[in-house]
């Protein structure tokens, strides 16, 4: 998703307590950026935890939809014999808390990592990130993806709208044990229609194009 903004673990803490969800500062590994307002998505270990608004049906009902959409995507893998562990929703007063497995880094970061490669800057985090990263292997990548989603839709009817923007990834993670990439913020997930595949096509190609730049 694109950032409006990154929460600070203290905004993490308040929200949590708030939220009938407590943690502490040392659990907290890492924030990741949103962009909706009412939402706080933070890593502890290898879970990710989504705090959401629910204040309203409306908000309750999408909860409840993102978290049956991510369920989804996690029956896909362990169908392919991969088991990431399960994904849990719980509700709060007047919040909901989806308790997920990490998947893995994104790709906008990885881009990001090769950018300041390209800039010169070195470092043990960024050794030989080219080359697990070449043009040519992130192409391979991202065509394995387009078939894996495909399938995906196939079985589970549900297409990732959101996989772009500014041409540029987003919500794409890379999973190293597995060497793929997987879709995250299963809020976007759509209902699979034309447009919804098209959407889907058109913003995989942007991905492509970006892999190859």
């Amino acid at each position: 998703m694109a950032e409006a903004y990154r929460p600070t673990p203290q905004s993490i803490i308040d929200v949590a307590g708030r939220a009938s969800f407590p943690i502490v500062e040392a659990e907290i590994d890492e924030v990741f950026p949103v962009y909706k307002l009412n939402s706080w998505v933070f890593r502890a270990g290898a879970v990710v935890y989504k705090i959401r608004l629910a204040t309203t049906e409306e908000q309750k009902i999408a909860s409840a939809r993102e978290a049956r959409n991510f369920q989804s995507l996690l029956s896909f893998y362990r169908m392919k014999g991969v088991d990431f562990g399960r994904s849990e929703g719980l509700t709060g007063d007047g919040y909901t808390l989806l308790r997920m497995p990490y998947l893995g880094i994104s790709l906008h970061v990885i881009g990001q990592q090769l950018d300041l490669v390209k800039l010169g800057y070195n470092s043990a985090a960024l050794s030989n990130i080219e080359d697990r990263f070449s043009p040519e292997r992130l192409c391979h990548l991202v065509e394995q993806f387009k078939r894996d989603q495909a399938e995906f839709a196939s079985v589970f009817g549900l297409v990732h709208c959101d996989l772009a923007q500014n041409n540029a990834p987003n919500n794409i993670v890379y999973n190293e044990p597995l060497d793929r990439l997987i879709p995250i913020d299963a809020e976007a997930f759509r209902e699979y229609d034309p447009e919804a595949s098209q959407t889907f096509r058109d913003q995989v190609a942007a991905v492509k194009t970006w892999s190859l730049a």
